[in-house]
């Protein structure tokens, strides 16, 4: 009997592209797992706050 083994992917970044593609990737069936240098995950979407999401690479 053989089992079939879902691709395993490495995301590289926990900002909202790489929390995007991770989830992408989960719902075709990839096991995934995210990598990111900094102590939290979407950090961007965490300072959007009420006021919207404005994505840009300065980390004030």
């Amino acid at each position: 009997m053989s089992v079939e083994q879902s691709p395993g992917v490495a995301v590289i970044g926990g900002g909202p592209a790489g929390l995007m593609a991770a989830e992408v990737l989960a719902s075709a069936g990839c096991s995934v797992d995210v990598y990111e240098a900094m102590p939290s995950l979407g950090r961007k979407f965490l300072r959007a706050g009420v006021g919207g999401l404005n994505i840009t690479h300065s980390e004030a």
